[in-house]
């Protein structure tokens, strides 16, 4: 999926004098869910005006769940809207001379930004992704795409993996770029990149580990790539239950299963543009595939231009001689001509069908190679697949679109035609190709089981929102199954499931009790590891019970939509069930805040009612044990401040009304060790403005790099005058810090205010609040502590 942003601003173009300041990124995981947050900011360093694109890579099958810019102290965030209308706002905009961004799915995975910047101007940014892990090959792979066309000054990656299992593997190979295509044996041999720093936990609940990059060198594009898996046991089911919505995931032992046999069609492109390293790569591939053919299956190769070129009339095992003619068959390939691609995977279907009529095997597929569109014959993708479906032989079509003129979407439409779906790939050129090709194969190369079907005896679960998160219904050796799902209203504390599942021995049927668990992870867990921000991981409360928090049922929107792309295109359905399943897909993305087909998202800057306004400040790096200039932590006890700094009263004294109206006083510390934590403390400002209750009125106010109060224009005197006015009210008493800097001179005013708040809470931006921290705040009086701050639990705590 592409992800295209453009932001409508026009100027001359000078790209040389804009740069990346810094590029923060965090991914968080749990049950193979991965939210990744990039915080990310650009500055002009010339005296001119310049326009720049900068462009980032997207994973594969990641959506977008949100979006903000900050320009001159303004945060603007992102409104996903149908693309239709979010396309109308973006041209009135343009009409009314406004600067709008308008981020729209298309057919690659890169996010690009254009925009123009004035004379020594910066504009921040922070993008929201979230994508669904598969395993491969016995491990999850996770994918931190770091490419900049920009030069970038500072860059730091962080990690959060948090399990119900312990981890029985962790690797991060060596920082580089294309990396992650790399098959997963290929990337464990690889030396561990000593630029990770790891720490992790675990406990009876789970197990959680950090791990922070810094790569302590001049910027460079790369990869940062982490392979993990999990100490589940196998032949066992194992059901999460999050808010209503469950994930079960189901490990058949390997060992248990033997190899299916398979019959494969290799269908390989010799056109022009094949010429060079392409082919040589693709040989080369082709070698090692057919070198380590399973004797029980059978092969065939087909190699196409404008026409179409067979090996054999049958796809036959592979002796000793055979292996040699096939490999012979291959290097004697000649790119020249045109691309006949329908031609190529009719005939391809039509040889797969001919072999499957004289003797069925478990899989039979085809493996597609091909690095352009179609030049001959049909060339548009509904011809082609409609073209295709017309044949009536419904094999996999599995393929590799290698380079970057090749016609990706065209591949996942030819996949993903009907059941028994195919899986598309994309490899780029580069030293690597015949590496990833032949990694590709190997992924698919030893079917164990097909048509998994679990079945949910009880009614306790609404079979209608079932769905499987496999990219197709075979199973190879290294995966394991999930299904996701919703709950119906009837509680349980058990599930009885059917599963039934297809093997090299025939159909096999296993019941069994299955006892859901939460997916959370305690909050002491997380205390363990230092200085850890965590915003995406489902956290238990002192009850056992989870916190706020839908990961599971974002999986299974992210999952659904998928499964709706994947049948939108489906040439085998009529246009009413296509314009059906467009609905579906503009209707969850809307939902659950996804750019999709069927949506976009649309920022309008200086729009009023889409900005949250901040005061123009800077945020300071670290500045511990600091005083305001000219004062002292002694030279201001308690006893040394004016009356004016007196509590005006004491609300525990006070008769409130039963309309529970509250004042808060939010004070945003404003030092803080990193980027992101500053950026992060914005960005729960923002969201807290839009998640406060309708009977609550808030006052925003900073403690300043200096050390001052400073609110709405004053400083503490003002602070203390707003509290005074409020009186007649419950008011509560917010912090937000990093206590990264000296917090005497701010704590000593407000112990001396505290008496006149009904509630007081502090939050933290970053990890949780340590001993000595601890200690500082009892100077307040009893206070409510947010281990980990968000704008919901903020805004969960103003309560009467």
């Amino acid at each position: 999926m592409r992800l295209a942003l453009v932001l409508l601003l026009a100027s001359a173009v000078r790209s040389e004098d804009v740069v990346v300041r810094y590029m923060h990124i965090l991914s968080e995981i749990q049950s193979r869910f991965a939210t990744t947050d990039v915080v990310s900011e650009i500055e002009n360093t010339s005296g001119n005006e310049t326009e720049v694109v900068y462009s980032a890579e997207l994973p594969e099958n990641a959506f977008i769940k949100s979006f903000y810019l900050e320009r001159d102290g303004i945060i603007t965030q992102g409104v996903i809207k149908g693309k239709e209308d979010a396309l109308v706002d973006f041209e009135e905009a343009k009409k009314n001379k406004k600067s709008a961004a308008h981020i729209r799915e298309s057919n690659n995975n890169i996010f690009e930004l254009k925009l123009a910047l004035a004379p020594h101007a910066k504009i921040g940014f922070n993008l929201t992704y979230q994508e669904v892990l598969h395993k491969k090959n016995f491990m999850y792979k996770h994918i931190v795409n770091v490419k900049s066309n920009l030069p970038v000054k500072e860059l730091e990656v962080n990690i959060l993996i948090a399990d119900k299992h312990n981890f029985s593997t962790i690797h991060v190979p060596q920082y580089e770029d294309g990396i992650g295509a790399l098959p997963v044996d290929v990337l464990l041999a690889k030396t561990k990149d000593e630029g990770v720093i790891m720490q992790a936990a675990t406990d009876e609940t789970g197990s959680i580990v950090y791990m922070s990059y810094d790569p302590r060198q001049k910027f460079s594009n790369g990869q940062l790539v982490v392979l993990y898996n999990t100490t589940e046991p196998k032949d066992v089911t194992e059901l999460q239950v999050v808010n209503g919505y469950f994930f079960h995931q189901y490990s058949p032992s390997d060992d248990s299963l033997p190899v299916a046999n398979k019959t494969v069609v290799f269908v390989l492109d010799k056109s022009g543009s094949m010429k060079g390293n392409k082919l040589k790569q693709m040989k080369e591939a082709m070698m090692e595939i057919l070198d380590e053919i399973n004797e029980n299956d059978r092969v065939n190769i087909i190699s196409f231009d404008k026409n179409v070129y067979r090996w054999k009339d049958e796809a036959i095992t592979l002796n000793v001689e055979s292996k040699r003619e096939a490999m012979k068959f291959v290097e004697d390939i000649i790119a020249s001509g045109g691309t006949n691609l329908a031609l190529a995977v009719q005939e391809g279907l039509e040889l797969l069908k001919r072999a499957e009529d004289k003797q069925s095997s478990f899989m039979p597929s085809i493996m597609l190679l091909t690095d352009g569109q179609p030049t001959v014959g049909m060339k548009a993708h509904k011809e082609i697949v409609e073209h295709v479906n017309t044949l009536g032989h419904n094999y996999s079509v599995n393929s590799i679109s290698f380079g970057k003129d090749a016609d990706y979407s065209l591949m996942k439409k030819l996949g993903g035609r009907e059941q028994p779906f195919g899986i598309a790939r994309r490899i780029f050129e580069n030293a690597d190709a015949q590496i990833q090709i032949a990694g590709f194969y190997h992924e698919i190369a030893y079917p164990l089981l097909k048509n998994i079907k679990i079945a949910y005896l009880d009614e306790s679960v609404d079979v209608s929102t079932v769905i499987a998160a496999g990219e197709t219904n075979y199973f190879y050796s290294g995966d394991d199954f999930v299904q996701l799902g919703k709950l119906a209203d009837l509680p349980s504390t058990s599930f009885s499931v059917d599963v039934e599942k297809e093997t090299a021995n025939g159909i096999e049927i296993s019941k069994t009790e299955v006892t859901p668990s939460t997916g959370c992870i305690e909050a002491d867990l997380i205390s363990q590891l230092d200085d850890v921000e965590t915003r995406n991981i489902q956290v238990c409360s002192k009850k056992e019970d989870p916190t706020i928090g839908n990961f599971i049922e974002r999986m299974w929107a992210h999952l659904t939509i998928q499964k709706y792309e994947k049948l939108k295109d489906s040439a085998t359905r009529s246009e009413a069930e296509r314009k059906n399943v467009a609905t579906m897909i503009k209707k969850l993305s809307l939902k659950y805040g996804f750019v999709s087909s069927q949506t976009s998202i649309i920022v309008v800057l200086d729009e009023s009612g889409e900005e949250v306004p901040l005061e123009e400040r800077d945020f300071e790096e670290e500045q511990l044990e600091q005083d305001a200039p000219g004062t002292s932590s002694q030279d201001l006890q308690g006893s040394d401040l004016s009356d004016n700094f007196r509590a005006p009263f004491k609300a525990s004294s006070l008769v409130f009304s039963d309309d529970c109206r509250i004042h808060v006083v939010l004070l945003v510390d404003r030092v803080f060790r990193r980027k992101i934590s500053a950026i992060r403390a914005t960005r729960i400002v923002s969201d807290l403005s839009q998640s406060v209750p309708e009977n609550v009125t808030v006052s925003v106010g900073d403690i300043n790099n200096d050390r001052w109060i400073v609110i709405q224009g004053g400083k503490e005197e003002k602070l203390f005058e707003i509290v005074a006015a409020n009186k007649g009210i419950r008011q509560h008493l917010m912090i937000l810090s990093e206590f990264a800097g000296n917090m005497d001179r701010p704590f000593q005013y407000l112990s001396n205010l505290s008496p006149a708040f009904n509630k007081i809470s502090i939050a933290k931006t970053s990890s949780s609040l340590n001993t000595n921290e601890l200690i500082k705040l009892r100077q307040l009086g009893k206070a409510n502590i947010i281990k980990s701050a968000d704008a919901l639990s903020l805004a969960s705590t103003m309560t009467c």
